[in-house]
């Protein structure tokens, strides 16, 4: 683009009515930026941020590509924390997995950026879900919440589904989905984070013999340890073995597989 004379002095004090494009320069570096909705009858403002725009501006240096910062030149700097590097609005926080007779614990944080209180309501479900993501059932009723969360502040929200909520799921999943959805009051956004947590399954423990080496073709005998960890019977436990890279299995029955699903049945409380 072509631009006009502006006096840097005159773009520093605002001073827009100084020709020719100091007002031009001004919106450049000093503007605010701010977010309306267009309700079809008009556009109503929503909200204002005053320290967005201009918080960083460079230069190349003489005689070499290294940056100059001559923000101090054009305005008063923002000592403001840079929202680009902000938390995001919604946090979710939960362990990535849990082992057996655990529960899952999710929290919900809630950041408002904005100047001034925002009331949001959070909607939470925990699902069982299979390992394409598809939903099988819920785990637990859904549950909403509404909060308000003052200016440039933050509140969490504390959810959970029980061991006994998730054990009945565990014949056909492993995996705990929490579906989120929080929702600004003042303009019905909504926003969806995303949480998922693992079940581990039982304890094992694998020896390897030999331990270290052995010559193509031939075998390794694994001997498999597990347990129960819970202080309740285990019901329907399975070991599942598989090999990959061309590894096989010598099943039960004696074949050679890639893999085999081997049916334990019931787990006494802490059997090994």
């Amino acid at each position: 683009m072509r631009l006009g004379p502006a006096p840097v002095a005159a773009v520093k004090s605002k001073a827009a009515t100084v020709a020719y494009d100091v007002k031009f320069v001004i919106a450049e570096v000093d503007a605010n930026l701010d977010v309306e909705k267009d309700s079809g009858s008009g556009c109503t403002l929503q909200y204002q941020r005053t320290d967005w725009i201009g918080r960083r501006i460079t230069t190349q240096a003489v005689g070499s590509t290294a940056p100059v910062d001559i923000t101090a030149s054009y305005k008063t700097p923002e000592t403001t924390p840079d929202p680009r590097f902000m938390p995001d609005e919604v946090e979710v926080i939960r362990p990535p997995d849990i082992a057996l007779g655990e529960a899952v614990s999710v929290s919900v944080r809630i950041n408002n950026m904005d100047s001034v209180e925002r009331e949001y309501t959070c909607y939470l479900g925990f699902h069982a879900i299979n390992d394409r993501s598809d939903r099988i059932g819920d785990i637990t009723a859904p549950e909403e919440r509404s909060v308000v969360v003052p200016a440039g502040g933050t509140v969490s929200l504390a959810f959970e589904a029980s061991w006994v909520e998730i054990k009945p799921w565990l014949a056909w999943t492993e995996f705990v989905h929490a579906f989120i959805v929080v929702t600004r009051a003042h303009d019905g956004e909504q926003l969806f984070p995303e949480a998922v947590t693992r079940v581990r399954g039982l304890p094992i423990e694998i020896d390897l013999d030999p331990a270290l080496r052995v010559a193509v073709g031939g075998e390794v005998r694994a001997t498999i340890s597990y347990r129960n960890p819970l202080d309740e019977p285990l019901d329907n436990a399975r070991l599942i073995i598989s090999g990959d890279n061309g590894l096989l299995i010598r099943t039960t029955s004696g074949s050679a597989e890639t893999s085999e699903e081997i049916a334990l049945g019931t787990l006494a409380a802490g059997a090994p």
